[in-house]
């Protein structure tokens, strides 16, 4: 006489549940991650683009104007820069200020061929 074990079907049934349910979920998790550093990494960019710019703007200035200290605000950000004079080159020092974060910057700017000499972010 054979006797059947019903559990079997049932045990298979619910590992085969449990591991689609494991990867489903490990999906979602990489899927959520990907998306939180591609925000990060957008974020970055965007302040690498904004640093840039002030800088284009500053030998800008320079070149074609008097370069003075300034305070620039547009959207939601603020960039305030002072400019002293060391004989042949400029300090500049510059703060960009948003509503989350704010990123502090100075360089050398020499007077007559326009070109950075040296920069460093400040903490």
């Amino acid at each position: 006489m054979k006797i059947k074990k019903k559990g079997n079907v049932l045990m298979i049934t619910l590992i085969v549940l449990l591991t689609l349910m494991f990867h489903i979920l490990l999906y979602s998790y990489i899927t959520i991650s990907q998306t939180r550093n591609f925000q990060m990494i957008k974020a970055v960019n965007q302040e690498r683009m904004t640093v840039n710019l002030v800088i284009a703007y500053i030998k800008y200035t320079n070149q074609n104007d008097i370069l003075l200290s300034d305070y620039i605000s547009f959207d939601n950000q603020i960039i305030d820069y002072t400019v002293d004079d060391m004989g042949d080159y400029f300090y500049i020092k510059v703060s960009l200020s948003t509503d989350e974060k704010s990123i502090n910057f100075d360089f050398d700017l020499n007077k007559e061929k326009n070109y950075l000499t040296r920069f460093e972010y400040l903490e």
